[in-house]
């Protein structure tokens, strides 16, 4: 028996197989999980990732100027990743991830994210609780956060956010109600094993401005205009953000802001006073948080993190990268507004407001939504196989 493979599909398979690679690997990094994954697998497979995408990158490429101009913008962008990481981390080859992909539908990207996200969170959590790998606990005088077999309590909720969206987005917001309970549901077990308080109510959030987008839209009360200023957040809610945290004194109003966020303002403002912004990033060894490493230990240094995904990237990867970030998000909501893919366009916004309090969504594994830069890099990007 001969078997025959469409040369059409070859694109498609190695899209599926690269992003597969990338995207379990990446996630099974922040569980425990990750000693059971050969050595010679987890050290080669951003190598292999990126040799898939390449040569899928030879079949289906055709090359204008305006292509090559977004190439030399891509490797400019890429080589701003490294100097504050390395060429080889989760986040500087998400960049590599997103350019290659350009051309591959969104809802191909998304639904592999959602079940390779829904497999990584059954099994750790399996594992934990049947005690295969650990389940550290943190006890304080106000509650008590079980990390569910991730190598902190965040990890574990930030993936059932990233499930939530992604069906959401699926669904196109038109979820019943049995949907809406299996969601709050899911959100809320989370929630009562880790803690995490303010990833449940920004999922919590999304659900209640999901549940009135299909209220209005299904009486066709959807008004386009009042969405338009919402194309400049990122810009308004980086703006917010820098702000608040360079002119944080300590006034009563500044710490209840302070208490509501968990302490993020503070420790922004002590981060920008003691390490500032560069033109170009680096690795900032000062920052610590209490994350685990894969064996378990915590870091006994003393705490200082930035939280807020504008400012982490500004800091940590600099203001040329965050520049473009900008620019690119921005275009990114201009071109879903054009076209008139409003509940994408407020799941994308509601990704930006999350942002203020969670700089975990600043990675692709945790975050498929940013695979829609594809948007700004190609102006045929289907954001459905069928569009």
């Amino acid at each position: 028996m001969k078997i025959k493979i469409n040369t059409l599909m070859i694109p498609d398979i190695l899209a599926y197989l690269a992003l597969t690679i990338y995207l379990s690997i990446s996630l099974l990094s922040t569980t425990f999980l990750i000693r059971f994954v050969p050595s010679v697998l987890f050290m080669s497979y951003i190598y292999i990732t990126i040799l898939l995408l390449m040569t899928r990158e030879l079949i289906v490429a055709r090359y204008k100027r305006r292509d090559v101009i977004i190439l030399l913008v891509t490797i400019v962008v890429y080589v701003l990743a490294v100097l504050s990481t390395q060429f080889n981390s989760s986040f500087s080859v998400g960049i590599l991830v997103i350019y290659f992909l350009r051309n591959f539908p969104f809802d191909k990207a998304a639904k592999i994210s959602l079940v390779i996200s829904v497999i990584v969170l059954f099994l750790t959590v399996a594992a934990a609780k049947f005690g295969f790998i650990l389940n550290y606990s943190e006890y304080s005088a106000l509650r008590v956060r079980h990390y569910l077999g991730f190598r902190y309590s965040l990890f574990g909720s930030t993936v059932v956010a990233n499930i939530i969206s992604i069906y959401i987005f699926l669904r196109n917001g038109k979820l019943s109600i049995v949907e809406f309970l299996l969601c709050f549901g899911l959100n809320f077990w989370i929630y009562s094993e880790t803690q995490s308080r303010l990833i449940f109510g920004s999922t919590v959030i999304l659900l209640i401005v999901t549940w009135i987008y299909n209220y209005l839209n299904g009486r066709n009360e959807i008004k386009p205009v009042l969405l338009r200023p919402f194309q400049y957040t990122y810009l308004i809610l980086f703006g917010l953000s820098y702000q608040l945290a360079t002119t944080y004194s300590g006034t009563d109003f500044e710490k209840y802001l302070n208490d509501i966020s968990g302490g993020r303002i503070y420790l922004a403002n002590r981060s920008l006073q003691l390490f500032g912004v560069g033109l170009t990033g680096e690795p900032i060894q000062e920052w610590n948080g209490n994350g685990l490493d894969v064996s378990g230990n915590r870091n006994v240094s003393t705490y200082l993190y930035v939280d807020n995904l504008y400012l982490h990237l500004l800091q940590r990867h600099g203001l040329l990268l965050f520049g473009i970030f900008l620019f690119l998000v921005t275009r990114v909501l201009r071109s879903l507004y054009k076209r008139k893919e409003y509940f994408l366009f407020i799941l994308v916004v509601v990704i930006g407001f999350k942002g203020i309090i969670d700089d975990l969504a600043i990675n692709l594994y945790y975050n498929i939504f940013w695979m829609l830069f594809g948007l700004a890099l190609n102006k045929d990007y289907k954001i459905r196989s069928n569009d």
